[in-house]
């Protein structure tokens, strides 16, 4: 799969925008960011998962998703190797990134969340 096409599939998803944030594309859902695109590099994306969802796709995909080093990758980042990437492949995992991204707590009236120290 081409990065255009996995753009493409993610903009598909009702409410999935692409944003440019700190001069990367960003798959953004409401105001979370699901995911990068060209990240580390053009054939390659990062999509935020559930950790026991990366654990799904790396067992299903292991040539394909693998974690973002360090505690990113222990909190659900998940490399993803385009090249390699089917749309079978591709639709859940965009579906569990998506997943997660609705579920962060916004807080009420402004769209953003609050910062760590006051939830």
């Amino acid at each position: 799969m081409t990065l255009e096409e996995f753009r493409n599939l993610a903009r598909s998803m009702d409410g999935v925008h692409v944003s440019n944030r700190l001069g990367t594309e960003t798959l953004v859902v409401g105001s979370e960011a699901m995911g990068s695109l060209g990240w580390p590099d053009p054939g390659h994306a990062m999509l935020q998962l559930r950790p026991e969802d990366q654990m799904q796709m790396m067992g299903l995909a292991p040539a394909v998703f693998a974690p973002v080093l360090g505690a990113a990758g222990k909190r659900g980042g998940t490399l993803v190797a385009l090249r390699a990437l089917t749309v079978e492949q591709a639709v859940p995992a965009l579906k569990a990134a998506f997943s997660r991204a609705q579920a962060r707590p916004v807080r009420a009236g402004l769209g953003v969340k609050p910062p760590q120290a006051l939830r």
